[in-house]
């Protein structure tokens, strides 16, 4: 099942009601009764752009301002049940028509069946852009709301000893993104296609969650943490403090290492502070199976690190009269506290794999996927402190938005990527992240309907030529691994992008005297496989030329110059009839510089023995392969 058609009742884009048609096997039409008719479509051609899994593909042009973004906007809101939004939806099922409408029954003058959305539609938006818009209904992977959902809790952690930078915080995020997509077995066929840098090597540094501490007694200053785990741990925190101080007295070649595995136990801690520091919950109810005397005996020679597995192997919570329960987590703690130790020692710093200034090393690709797997691991333990299966416990469940979402941060060091590389990665990682969350969820609706908001914004001509191919490729390979079909609707700018798309599943966006309609047939126009330099005159409205304004103005100047000789003193940066014809011989357009330099011999004469020259020059190194004659 397709969406066929829109019907926008009333909207402040239009002054009067509109259909969209998205090019399927039938057109939907207003009559100058207000009935709504359809046609079918006599250039329909089934299966088209995918037998199986992309039901359909549509784009959207025209000028800016004409609403190429707002109706995007509209289809979301009619799709998702958005309320005060009234339009009727049409969607075809092969031969059958479906309609969802709060219009009035007897306006259509043909067969059909109601069909109610509900939860049967999901909507995916994507924009490349920061224009601070509202969250769009659906799934949202716009720009505005990755930002948004990046920069979350930013201030109350800050990455290596210092305070975090936004900017800083948006690219780990973002690379994140990108490094998983490339090791996605789809993302390593988009690398070879688009010929991406492959990241060798990834640079790792490490989140310090902030804590208070009384800095002159070197104390913890705890607020919410449970009271029966306040010494134990400020005694780790002292016992850590206490190693760094040893280890800064050692000049061998490892004591910078050994220091950054100090550096990241406390680390680990702060994390587990800042977490139970977030909610006044377990005062009372965290415990520790052996006291604080017994607990410093039994480390008394042993590691910082070791002290700490051996305060959350004895720690518990109990609720009443419910059962001991633990929520720190131990085996993830351990296991990712020697990962990261294996990795520091293995650094080559020959290499510079270790780097102690930025306090980071360098990880094998394989290597730094795996310790992204075992981090999140890691993460969704700790975030499940303030929520336990105990009855009781159900108003302790946490927000969202409070949650850690980071603590290892991944940065590629083979080279910066270019602004088109960034732009291309952006989409399909972006689309990657959240179609793989989706997993988790149930795949059972009937129409799935990505919108792309001038995703290709950035591209190199080159990949703009292969825009249409990829997405097709993408979209296809996911929703097909879900057993789901998808229909794609994209907004462009691009004559590149536009020659793959069949030109009735183009809607054409006019604008005139202040009211925008959809004009799909005021006159015939042309897209698939069509001449690049045509499309930009007619589907992009470039009524008054393919050149630029000011080369247009220039050559103006050039003829008004030879026709106008009362003109030439105004025109005073053409100095002479000389620098006239250096502008005629840089025009790029054969006909019109053949043409501007008729007019200009003919109103310079004096020119025309200096032009036969050169032509009979030209004729002898033709003929005899020398510029004089012989």
């Amino acid at each position: 099942m397709i969406l066929s058609a829109i019907y926008i009742q009333n909207h402040f884009l239009f002054q009067k009601p509109q259909i969209v048609n998205f090019g399927g096997k039938y057109f939907f039409s207003i009559n100058s009764e207000g009935f709504i008719e359809k046609k079918e479509n006599e250039d329909y051609i089934p299966n088209f752009y995918n037998s199986d899994t992309v039901l359909l593909l549509s784009a959207v042009v025209g000028r800016n301002g004409a609403g190429k973004s707002s109706l995007l906007e509209i289809i979301t809101n009619s799709l998702n049940n958005q309320y005060g939004f009234i339009s009727t939806v049409f969607f075809e099922d092969n031969d059958k028509i479906l309609i969802s409408s709060k219009r009035e029954k007897n306006k259509y003058n043909f067969s059909y069946e109601e069909y109610i959305i509900n939860n049967s539609i999901s909507t995916f938006y994507y924009s490349p852009f920061l224009d601070f818009k509202n969250s769009k209904a659906g799934v949202d992977i716009s720009f505005d709301y990755l930002v948004e959902s990046d920069l979350r809790n930013i201030s109350e952690k800050r990455k290596s000893s210092s305070e975090i930078e936004p900017l800083q915080q948006l690219k780990m995020k973002n690379e994140i993104r990108q490094m998983s997509f490339k090791n996605s077995e789809v993302g390593k066929h988009f690398c070879e296609v688009f010929d991406l840098p492959s990241d060798n090597l990834n640079k790792l540094t490490f989140t310090r969650y902030i804590i208070e501490v009384d800095h002159e007694l070197d104390k913890i200053k705890f607020h919410d943490t449970p009271y029966a785990f306040r010494d134990f741990i400020q005694f780790i925190y002292s016992k850590i403090r206490q190693e760094a101080n040893e280890l800064e007295n050692e000049t061998d070649g490892q004591f910078k290492k050994n220091l950054f595995k100090n550096y990241f136990l406390m680390d680990l801690l702060c994390l587990f502070i800042h977490q139970m520091e977030k909610q006044n919950k377990f005062l009372e109810e965290g415990f520790v199976d052996i006291n604080i005397k017994d607990f410093k005996k039994e480390i008394n020679n042993k590691s910082a690190k070791d002290s700490l597995i051996y305060f959350l192997e004895n720690h518990y919570y109990k609720y009443r009269n419910s059962e001991k329960f633990t929520l720190l987590p131990v085996a993830e703690t351990e296991k990712l506290i020697n990962n990261i130790n294996n990795y520091i020692d293995e650094a080559d710093i020959k290499l510079k794999h270790f780097n102690w200034k930025e306090k980071s090393i360098y990880l094998q690709q394989d290597k730094a996927i795996e310790l992204l797997e075992l981090q999140n691991t890691f993460l969704n333990k700790v975030n499940n402190y303030y929520e336990s299966n105990i009855e009781n416990f159900t108003d302790f469940n946490f927000k969202r938005e409070n949650k850690i979402e980071d603590f290892i941060n991944f940065l590629p060091s083979e080279r910066a990527l270019s602004s088109g590389e960034n732009a291309l990665l952006n989409l399909f990682s972006r689309f990657h992240e959240a179609l793989e969350n989706i997993k988790f969820y149930e795949w059972n609706k009937k129409i799935n309907i990505v919108l792309l908001d001038e995703a290709d914004l950035g591209f190199h001509p080159k990949w703009k030529k292969q825009f249409v191919q990829s997405i097709l490729f993408f979209f296809d390979i996911y929703f097909k691994s879900y057993r789901s079909s998808v229909q794609i609707i994209f907004t462009t700018h691009d004559p590149l992008t536009l020659s793959d798309i069949l030109n009735y599943n183009v809607v054409y966006l006019e604008k005139k005297e202040n009211a925008i309609f959809f004009d799909q047939n005021e006159k015939i126009k042309k897209s698939f496989g069509a001449n690049i330099s045509d499309l930009l005159a007619d589907s992009f409205f470039l009524e008054d030329g393919l050149i630029g304004d000011f080369s247009k103005n220039k050559i103006q100047d050039v003829i008004e110059y030879i026709n106008d000789e009362s003109s030439r003193s105004e025109k005073k940066w053409i100095a002479s009839p000389i620098i006239a014809k250096k502008i005629i011989e840089q025009i790029g357009e054969p006909y019109l510089s053949d043409k501007l330099n008729d007019m200009f011999l003919e109103a310079f004469p004096e020119f025309k023995n200096d032009e036969i020259k050169e032509l009979e020059k030209r004729l002898n190194k033709l003929k005899y392969g020398t510029d004089t004659n012989n």
